[in-house]
């Protein structure tokens, strides 16, 4: 899953970054609606979330600017207004929930699952461990087993296969795999490569290729199948 987080305020900002992090989840920061509204409309994010008061272009003409394109990913909108209207504002843009600030993060998650409940259906927010056949990922150890046997994976490597896999059923764009993760330092560039990297995690977790948990998606990248 990756998040977007359309912040100014550098002290919430933080406070947001790490309490994503902390759950294991990819979050890309922006400060202001111009870069959020070029983020959305590039990388399919699972959910943003997006302050009212943003300088330049607000919180609000960013969502009425996502939803008049047709961008449909779930919204939640944080603001230190105490005003009815401007919720009411930003409901009526697309937004699909709202917080106050200031923000507990446990209430953020809350809402967060609440929504992704309601908007996604089961995106196995929550589930620690993901079965494929006899693959399982432990999401809170951050390991990979086939039966017995524990499979090795390079950082990069794991983030890529846990985003493909929590998304199972939906194609995942190359654009949208890389954003999620960063390049290997002193790496091959084309072994470190999107193409690469997902090759690489094909042989390991499938070396007699019996179960083919990924498929590549001519032209538009790869999905993770469902379990069989």
């Amino acid at each position: 899953m990756r998040f977007l987080i359309v912040e100014d305020h550098v002290g919430m900002a933080d406070q947001l970054a790490k309490g994503f992090a902390e759950r294991g989840y990819s979050a890309k920061l922006v400060p202001n609606g111009e870069d959020g509204l070029f983020e959305a409309q590039e990388i399919d994010y699972t959910l943003a979330v997006i302050d009212l008061g943003l300088p330049g272009m607000s919180g609000l003409e960013m969502i009425q600017r996502l939803r008049k394109s047709g961008n449909t990913v779930p919204i939640i909108v944080l603001t230190a207004r105490d005003d009815v209207e401007s919720i009411v504002q930003a409901m009526e843009a697309g937004a699909d929930d709202y917080l106050k600030k200031p923000v507990y993060l446990q209430e953020l998650f809350a809402h967060i699952e609440a929504v992704l409940r309601r908007v996604l259906g089961d995106p196995k927010l929550d589930e620690p461990v993901l079965c494929y056949a006899e693959l399982q990922l432990d999401t809170r150890k951050r390991i990979v087993t086939r039966g017995a046997e524990r499979v090795e994976l390079t950082r990069a490597e794991y983030e890529i296969l846990e985003h493909l896999w929590r998304n199972a059923g939906r194609v995942q764009s190359k654009k949208s795999i890389a954003d999620g993760y960063q390049r290997e330092p002193g790496a091959d560039p084309k072994a470190n490569s999107v193409e690469g990297l997902v090759g690489r995690i094909k042989r390991k977790i499938d070396p007699d290729q019996t179960l083919q948990p990924i498929e590549t998606v001519r032209g538009r990248g790869y999905l993770f199948r469902e379990q069989p």
